[in-house]
């Protein structure tokens, strides 16, 4: 019987410092196999990005910038490195969006289908209706925040 090899690739983007476990922070480089290719940790609980925005809280209240526990990667007050506009495009583009903002999308549609309600289930706001709730189901699948 043949060997079977598999090459996974990693969940994590290079560039980007992650949140795990009790705060911990962790780049791609320094990450643990878990986390590197599942996207959690060994105790199960999902790595998130650390915006760029956190540095200057770091800078702020610690008087340094945010960096992975192994110093491999340390984001830069002075702003954010090409390597990781990029991968936080990837990573903004990839996720769920969030609970507040399928309800702002709700909130924003509600008074267009209680109108075509009104006209007495107006198959346009059945289709709308069906559609908010596909995608706020889909949130709820997709592990949304």
């Amino acid at each position: 019987m043949p060997t079977q090899t598999t090459h996974p690739k990693p969940v994590l983007k290079p560039g980007l410092i992650y949140y795990s476990d009790s705060g911990r922070t962790i780049c791609l480089k320094c990450a643990g196999t878990s986390a590197r290719y599942s996207g959690h940790d060994v105790s199960g609980q999902k790595v998130e990005p650390a915006p760029w925005e956190d540095t200057l809280q770091f800078v702020k209240e610690l008087g340094k910038p945010l960096s992975c526990e192994a110093g491999c990667l340390i984001y830069d007050p002075a702003g954010p490195s090409e390597e990781f506009k990029n991968s936080w495009a990837h990573y903004e583009a990839s996720r769920p969006p969030s609970l507040s903002e399928c309800t702002a999308m709700f909130v924003e549609l509600k008074p267009m289908l209680d109108y075509y309600h009104e006209r007495e289930g107006c198959p346009e706001s059945l289709r709308q209706y069906r559609d908010i709730m596909k995608r706020l189901d889909n949130h709820i699948r997709r592990g949304g925040h």
